[in-house]
């Protein structure tokens, strides 16, 4: 927490409540896992990166992350990626059929103009 909020340790024992000292107490663990967890997936994405290159050069099958990630072992990482993927298709596909929407209004409100 010192280094974090920049209290001092005599701050942090004698003037914080209690009831603040364990919420911000919480606050800070959870951006330290919130942290590992990101330095442990760019760790893994540079891993497969690697792993891209090697079996490049090898000419070998070469695995997408989501299968490299789960075999090492790590299911929840591979998880979350499969359901950023899927959200970001899903978005993806409402952005394109709201385009193609867009041109047919278009379209049809050009031709009811020459029409």
């Amino acid at each position: 927490m010192e280094a974090r909020y920049g209290w001092t340790e005599e701050y942090i024992l004698d003037e914080l409540p209690y009831a603040r000292f364990l919420k911000k107490a919480e606050i800070v663990a959870e951006r330290k896992k919130d942290e590992y967890m990101r330095e442990k997936e760019r760790d893994l994405f540079n891993a497969w990166l690697r792993h891209q290159e090697n079996a490049y050069i090898k000419q070998d099958d070469k695995l997408n992350f989501y299968q490299y990630v789960k075999e090492l072992g790590f299911e929840d990482i591979a998880e979350k990626y499969i359901k950023l993927r899927n959200k970001g298709i899903d978005e993806d596909k409402k952005k394109a059929k709201q385009n193609v929407n867009d041109v047919i209004d278009f379209v049809n409100k050009k031709e009811e103009k020459q029409g």
